[in-house]
């Protein structure tokens, strides 16, 4: 039986974790009651909202590190596996992919073109579909520490051939269509788009969002596009001298060519994130031993509604990691553990809301060994 938690002992739970809870790296609810979740060995299925985990991970011969998880639908999606080569420790990738939810997938050795000489995979890599032939590999290669080097490659044939395009950097990517895409870098401060199949990307520039003085250095996400044409993109902004950060939400009617500004968000948090769904701006935050969840109308200057937690008791440091919202009442929050040296353990535990955030569940999926 799932436990359900109130607000008020929303991140107390996290004290109770063990060590058998998977590392959860990515999450994304899909629907309602359908998401998934991934660490570097597994993924998850679920289609009750988090109460019962599938794993579904793609059986292979060896024990690839899963590099990346996309789903265009609650049936359609794919999986990047990397693995070392045995002969000179150079990376290889597989494709797996599925149309029945991971109750089946096909499994293709990636064949790559060769590199530049100077180039080494590293192993590392982010995939973005838009039908089941059309898809991108962003894959990052070794360089120095301050660098974030990617090469992008692409396939018009459902992955049996790759072909490379002009790169920017590593990190996450993502393609609305064929012609319209954006990568964001580790580092989340640098956002390219195209709007002609990759074959030329520039750096986005925004303006800082209202109320905001001095200089700003930006915090990108991927935007969130209802179809072709409407969308939002959360961005967030902080100042040397000033003491909280600056949430802004941005909109495009024309396909992500303009962003203009809808809502603006200063929040005084030590840790925060947001998702955003067709019909609410979600904002969770911690400070000052306080979790807040704000859900906000895209283009509405007041909430519609704001939920706190007090967090005082709790001996633990935690930060909220990811967010995934399919709406201002349905979504999922990922917290990252951070206990002192030697006391408890670390790791990141996943919890549901059906109400708003007025209680959560616990729905960290389970530890396991064996594919089933």
């Amino acid at each position: 039986m799932r436990r359900v938690f109130v607000l008020s002992t929303f991140l107390a739970c996290l004290a109770v974790a063990t060590a058998s809870a998977q590392d959860i790296q990515s999450i994304k609810l899909l629907t309602a009651n359908t998401g998934w979740a991934a660490s570097d060995q597994r993924l998850f299925w679920t289609h009750d909202n988090g109460g019962n985990w599938k794993d579904i991970t793609p059986r292979t011969p060896n024990s690839p590190k899963i590099a990346s998880v996309f789903f265009l639908d609650t049936s359609t999606g794919w999986v990047l596996l990397s693995h070392l080569t045995e002969s000179d420790d150079l990376p290889i990738f597989d494709l797996a992919s599925t149309t029945n939810a991971g109750k089946d997938w096909m499994v293709v050795r990636v064949k790559l073109p060769k590199l530049y000489p100077e180039s080494t995979l590293a192993g590392g890599g982010d995939i973005s579909f838009v039908d089941r032939n059309h898809g991108w590999m962003n894959l990052s290669v070794v360089s120095g520490a301050a660098a974030h080097t990617g090469v992008l490659a692409a396939t018009s044939d459902a992955g049996k051939s790759w072909y490379w395009l002009p790169s920017t950097t590593s990190g996450e990517i993502e393609f609305v269509t064929a012609k319209d895409g954006w990568v964001v870098s580790p580092s989340k401060d640098e956002m390219y788009v195209t709007h002609d199949g990759a074959k030329t990307w520039s750096g986005l520039s925004l303006q800082t969002p209202s109320g905001f003085h001095g200089p700003a250095a930006a915090s990108f996400s991927l935007p969130a596009l209802a179809d072709h044409t409407h969308g939002y993109m959360v961005v967030t902004f902080s100042g040397p001298e000033d003491p909280q950060y600056w949430l802004a939400l941005y909109t495009t009617n024309d396909g992500g060519h303009d962003w203009r500004e809808a809502n603006v968000e200063p929040v005084t948090a030590s840790s925060v994130t947001s998702a955003v769904t067709g019909s609410a701006w979600v904002t969770a935050s911690i400070a000052k031993s306080s979790l807040r969840l704000q859900a906000v109308t895209p283009g509405s200057k007041a909430p519609t509604s704001i939920v706190s937690a007090d967090l005082a008791e709790i001996g633990h440091r935690v930060a909220i990691w990811k967010a995934s919202f399919v709406s201002a009442g349905q979504g999922w929050l990922l917290a990252q553990v951070l206990n002192p040296p030697g006391t408890g353990v670390q790791g990141r535990q996943l919890f549901a809301t059906s109400n708003g955030g007025t209680s959560w569940v616990n729905v960290t999926p389970p530890h396991s060994t064996n594919p089933k």
